[in-house]
């Protein structure tokens, strides 16, 4: 099958206005590199407990053990639990722990927050990070990625799934697959047939009663329309209609009461009987 110039497509990832923009690669090289090389310090530095000053080498003041000496340096073996006298002019200093780490989380945090932007998505979300978050600070944040996601879904739609469904109603329809009255006769027609509504699945809410409630209250103060709404949860009304009235149908067939109690089914004119005086 042969394809015009026009028929052919490709999405574009849409940029956000004030997006930052860094050098991926090299963030995630630094940060890489970085944590190898804090990582080796930590481990050559625990090989170590302390170091001892002498004026003189003469002896060791620990023990009756001559200090063994490696490339001009001393090295002394100490027990656990012992208190050290030292010689005279002689002083000691204990490691109070490793601090090569001072103020790595921050920096480390910092590059992970660039690379994070590099990518488009939200640092909680890439590293599950959530420390000096709550959940109003994280509905803010979600929904902005959100915004950014939507943004490509419609990008998607419009660049690729909505080109793709008009050219395969051209290929069914040229066929005879699915004959199509009236598709040819003119674009309008043509466009008729290929109106489409594309319809994502709805985010999950970080406090689904609220978001509930706020549509409830919208639908019953005029602000959308129970129609809209389900719409965009990704649902079609017409559908949940029907299911609801399955449901309700099949409660009153068992008995059932879950929650409200189904509605009694609508008389039927027919079977009512006749008022007096009326035929």
């Amino acid at each position: 099958m042969a394809f015009t110039a026009d028929q052919l497509t490709a999405l574009e990832k849409a940029a956000a206005s004030g997006q930052l923009r860094v050098q991926l690669g090299d963030k995630v090289i630094q940060y890489q590199t970085l944590t190898e090389l804090m990582a080796v310090i930590r481990m050559a530095r625990a090989k170590f407990v302390g170091a001892i000053y002498r004026e003189t080498s003469e002896d060791n003041p620990i023990s009756d053990q001559t200090p063994k000496e490696e490339g001009g340096r001393a090295y002394v073996d100490i027990e656990d639990g012992y208190m050290l006298q030292l010689g005279l002019n002689e002083r000691a200093t204990l490691e109070s722990g490793d601090s090569g780490g001072s103020g790595l989380i921050d920096f480390l945090r910092t590059q992970l927050r660039a690379i994070a932007a590099g990518m488009g998505v939200p640092f909680e979300l890439m590293t599950g990070d959530y420390s000096g978050t709550n959940d109003r600070i994280m509905r803010v944040i979600l929904n902005t990625f959100y915004r950014r996601l939507e943004i490509q879904q419609d990008a998607l739609v419009a660049q690729v799934l909505q080109p793709l469904w008009g050219w395969w109603l051209d290929a069914v329809n040229a066929a005879g697959l699915l004959p199509l009255r009236g598709y040819t006769e003119s674009n309008r027609a043509r466009r008729d047939w290929q109106r489409c509504e594309w319809r994502a699945h709805a985010w999950s809410y970080v406090n689904p009663l609220q978001e509930a409630q706020t549509t409830v209250l919208k639908i019953e103060n005029g602000l959308t329309s129970r129609t809209a709404a389900v719409a965009e949860s990704g649902w079609d009304a017409e559908d949940i209609d029907r299911q609801q009235a399955l449901d309700q149908q099949r409660e009153r067939d068992l008995g059932l009461r879950y929650g409200s109690p189904a509605p009694d089914p609508a008389p039927d004119p027919e079977s009512e009987p006749t008022p007096p005086g009326k035929s």
